[in-house]
């Protein structure tokens, strides 16, 4: 990704422990700062959603009741960011690379559903997703939703497999229709 030179006012005795901190980590300032920043936007949340702070075994216990009354809003939450994805990368969805997709889906799950694992990578035929959750609630929630997301807003295939927290998901590689949005 290409760089660019910027220069900011800090106060001098935080530059002091910014020297300290790149000292002791044998790192230039401009190297700790870039880290510093890196992990700043790496854990903000994407600017088109809005969140409430909402306690784990309370948020699970919602999914869990959602899920056996049949009336999670799956739909709902896959048009929101389907709309998302629209909104950061325009109309022609059709041609976004697999890998950018599911990196962007990493961030955007991995921000608000606290998610513990999600790793990916790519065999002849599939990509694997593996997602580790917080509970199985929310496993059963993530691997449906997503599901339905990457089926629909990429157009490929995908097989679910779940036990527990973990979730793995199998992505054909090969697009089968256009999105139906």
């Amino acid at each position: 990704m290409p760089k660019l030179h910027i220069s900011f006012r800090i106060d001098v005795e935080k530059l002091k422990v910014l020297e300290s901190i790149a000292k002791q980590k044998r790192k230039t300032i401009s190297s700790l700062l870039r880290e510093i920043v890196d992990k700043y936007v790496e854990k903000s949340p994407p600017p088109f959603f809005e969140t409430v702070p909402v306690v784990l075994e309370i948020y699970d216990r919602m999914l869990e009741i959602l899920l056996s009354i049949g009336k999670l809003p799956l739909e709902e939450a896959a048009t929101i960011i389907y709309n998302y994805f629209v909104w950061r990368y325009g109309n022609n969805l059709n041609g976004l690379d697999l890998n950018v997709f599911l990196e962007e889906i990493k961030r955007i799950f991995t921000y608000f559903c606290k998610i513990e694992k999600f790793t990916f990578r790519e065999t002849e035929q599939n990509t694997i997703l593996h997602i580790r959750t917080a509970s199985n609630s929310q496993a059963a929630w993530i691997s449906q939703l997503i599901k339905i997301i990457i089926s629909r807003l990429i157009s490929h295939e995908v097989e679910v497999h779940s036990s527990g927290r973990n979730v793995v998901l199998l992505i054909a590689l090969t697009n089968r229709k256009t999105s139906i949005y």
